[in-house]
């Protein structure tokens, strides 16, 4: 499939992390996207080439034909090629560590969707709302606690979502931080500052022990 190449200038913005810090810049970005080159792809860089899809309409389409549109050749989260390398190697070929639901396609996509949909139901969620809003009300406290600041990324944001994954998957509290480092080595790759720690600290060892307990929850 061939199609539009985007510029360097753009295709830069939408894979660096630092350029999100500048809302108004990647806002404009995309808006020059859209309107000039809707379905295009990326200029090679460090990063692969990929499809950039930014009209509602193309991506609901591209939701109904899993027949051209695929999800396991490539990796789920936009990663450098180096990255991308690093976790091929791991993997014996595969793309992503881990296969999970948005990883793979046919029939073992509707099989892993069969597992996850009973408990994603407004019937099965609903039960789960009491100890959803206990969690908020704990993380809420905690804020007010450390008046008149805090960082909300560094001690809400991060930790509240986690809390109720880890609830989910009967993960303790104390094992929390753990999982959030494990998680952010694997899905920040680009962070020079995670890919600093994680190769400091043995990374591809960790990446190895995340996938082993990934595969057994």
């Amino acid at each position: 499939m061939s199609g539009s190449i985007l510029s360097p200038e753009l295709s830069a913005t939408i894979v660096d992390p630092h350029a999100y810090q500048d809302g108004e810049a990647v806002d404009a970005a995309f808006a020059q996207i859209r309107r000039d080159m809707p379905f295009a792809r990326t200029a090679e860089s460090e990063y692969d080439s990929f499809w950039v899809v930014s009209r509602h309409a193309d991506v609901m389409e591209i939701e109904r034909r899993a027949d051209i549109f695929q999800n396991s050749p490539r990796a789920t989260v936009v990663s450098p090629k180096e990255s991308e390398a690093v976790v091929r190697f791991l993997t014996g070929g595969e793309a992503n560590l881990i296969r999970s639901l948005v990883s793979v396609d046919g029939a073992e996509h509707k099989a892993l969707r069969g597992v996850v949909f009973p408990a994603m139901t407004p019937q099965a969620v609903r039960k789960l709302e009491d100890e959803v809003r206990l969690i908020a009300r704990d993380y809420a406290a905690q804020m007010l606690a450390m008046a008149p600041e805090c960082d909300f990324a560094e001690d809400i944001s991060f930790w509240y979502p986690l809390r109720v994954i880890m609830m989910l998957l009967g993960v303790p509290p104390e094992d929390e931080p753990f999982m959030l480092k494990m998680t952010q080595e694997i899905f920040g790759p680009g962070d020079p500052d995670v890919a600093a720690q994680t190769a400091h600290q043995g990374g591809h060892r960790r990446v190895l022990v995340f996938g082993a307990i990934s595969r057994s929850i």
